[in-house]
């Protein structure tokens, strides 16, 4: 058996802390910044992970209309160090099916990219419940491949296994003791499954006429974007200063307009749509992901924004 390494709670805790800030679930499922390695027990995390990633909303740009073309500023990248402690192997298996949206050339976006590349990925093998079916897709509650270190909890500490030239080099800084790793855990094939079809069978029926139908009942209130682990949808909102200055209620989003009112702003990506009730919301298209592109293409940016003149809308959500 390959070895593994045991570690203390206090020890991996300190050295976690060292990298920057340490982002956890808690007792709610939500991923935030912890000071301490909390006792997750059963918590499966109800946010996906990809909300440390490629979050529901974000700047990526600043622009300033004048008389000539539009400045366009973008944001720069967050690059801060840092960890994520107790991520479980299936939501750690979703993040590299983005990858393959966000990381491959030649669309890549910055942003992803930056996280992915700050954050170290520690996993915690889980106890599978009643609802889990990990095994249908190939792996199991032990699984390593999608994160940097898989932690398997001990009475007093964890069992570590690095997975990638990161989690080595964290493992390497930590130190510990050597330690016999036990064999892998087969992943839940629930009794509830038996009889479906097996999913690589969806790819398959892509074009089914059943999608079409099932979409009819959609009441486009975002929900599916921000809860599904693997969703890539997004759209790019313009959001004037001087609305924002103005007194609006309510955030703006809107195309660049010829009004003075609307000469400043700043450009977001976000999940669509987030509770927005506007009809002009729930009719406009969520754009393809080349549309990414304009990062690299501030030119290409300023016509694209200048050809959105369809008017304004008032989402329900509150500003990020």
């Amino acid at each position: 058996m390959a070895d593994g390494m045991k570690l203390s709670r206090e020890s991996l805790q300190a050295a976690l802390l060292k990298r920057g800030a340490i982002w956890a679930p808690n007792d709610a499922g939500h991923w935030i910044a912890v000071e301490a390695l909390p006792e997750l027990g059963p918590i499966r995390p109800r946010r996906p992970l990809k909300d440390l990633f490629a979050p529901p909303r974000r700047e990526i740009a600043r622009w300033k209309a004048g008389a000539g073309p539009a400045e366009i500023e973008p944001a720069k990248p967050d690059e801060t160090p840092g960890s994520v402690f107790g991520v479980r192997p299936c939501d750690a298996r979703a993040l590299l099916l983005l990858d393959r949206a966000f990381l491959q050339a030649p669309y890549v976006d910055p942003h992803y990219k930056a996280r992915r590349e700050s954050l170290l990925l520690v996993g915690v093998a889980c106890q599978p419940g009643p609802t889990c079916y990990c095994g249908v897709f190939g792996f199991g509650p032990d699984d390593k491949d999608a994160v940097d270190v898989m932690l398997t909890p001990q009475a007093d500490g964890f069992v570590a296994q690095a997975s990638s030239a990161r989690g080595k080099e964290f493992l390497a800084s930590v130190g510990g003791t050597a330690v016999p790793l036990a064999a892998p855990r087969p992943g839940p094939r629930p009794e509830w499954w038996t009889g479906l079809p097996d999913p690589k069978a969806l790819y398959a029926n892509f074009d089914h006429p059943i999608w079409r139908e099932l979409g009819t009942s959609c009441m486009n209130c975002g929900v599916c974007t921000q809860y599904c682990p693997t969703c890539q949808c997004f759209t790019i909102d313009d959001e004037s200063f001087r609305a924002r200055s103005s007194g609006c209620a309510s955030s703006t989003i809107a195309s660049a307009r010829t009004s003075p009112a609307w000469r400043a702003g700043t450009t977001r990506a976000r999940s669509r749509p987030v509770g927005c009730a506007s009809a002009c919301c729930t009719s406009s298209p969520t754009f393809p992901r080349r549309t990414r592109v304009w990062l690299a293409a501030p030119a290409a940016a300023a016509a694209w924004t200048c050809a959105r003149s369809t008017g304004t809308c008032s989402p329900t959500y509150s500003r990020s």
